[in-house]
C-alpha cells in the first residue's frame, strides 16, 4: 500500500522561524497542528511570557496518557504535581506521566515556544477546580 499523503496539516517540515516567528513575532500560528490523526498530535504553542500563576492552579491530567514538550525558544514554567514549579530552558524536553496535574506557562518576561506531543488531538484534559479551564 501506498503511505498516506502529505497536506496541510500533515507535511514534511515547518519552517518555524519563516511561518512561526516571522509570521507573528509575539504570539503561535492560528493552525498550530505539525502532526495530527486518530493517534497522534503535535502542534506549536507559543505566547508572551506571563506572571507565574498561583500554586493553588494545579492545571489538569491526562487519563492514560501522558504528555510531552519540547522548549523550542525561551523558557517555560511548568507545575507537576510531586514534583514542583520547574522552568525549563530552550533544548529541554519536560515530561508528564498519566494521571498527574501539570499546569505549562510561558515564563514571564520574554516569548516562548514549546512543541507540544500528544497521544491524540480528542485527548481529555480533566481541569483542576482552579485552573478556570485552561492551562
Amino acid at each position: 500500500t501506498r503511505p498516506d499523503a502529505y497536506d496541510a496539516i500533515n507535511r514534511p517540515y515547518v519552517d518555524f522561524f519563516k511561518e512561526v516567528v516571522a509570521a507573528d513575532p509575539v504570539k503561535g500560528p492560528a493552525q498550530s497542528r505539525v502532526v495530527s490523526d486518530e493517534a497522534n498530535l503535535v502542534n506549536i504553542i507559543r505566547g508572551k511570557g506571563v506572571p507565574t500563576p498561583p500554586a493553588g492552579n494545579r492545571g489538569h491530567f491526562h487519563v492514560g496518557h501522558d504528555e510531552f514538550w519540547f522548549i523550542l525558544e525561551g523558557k517555560c514554567d511548568y507545575l507537576i504535581e510531586d514534583v514542583g514549579l520547574v522552568t525549563a530552558d530552550m533544548g529541554d524536553v519536560v515530561f508528564v506521566p498519566p494521571g498527574r496535574f501539570h499546569r505549562a506557562s510561558w515564563a514571564n518576561g520574554q516569548t516562548d515556544t514549546r512543541l507540544s506531543f500528544n497521544i491524540s488531538p480528542n485527548l481529555f484534559h480533566a481541569f483542576g477546580e482552579d485552573a478556570g479551564g485552561k492551562q
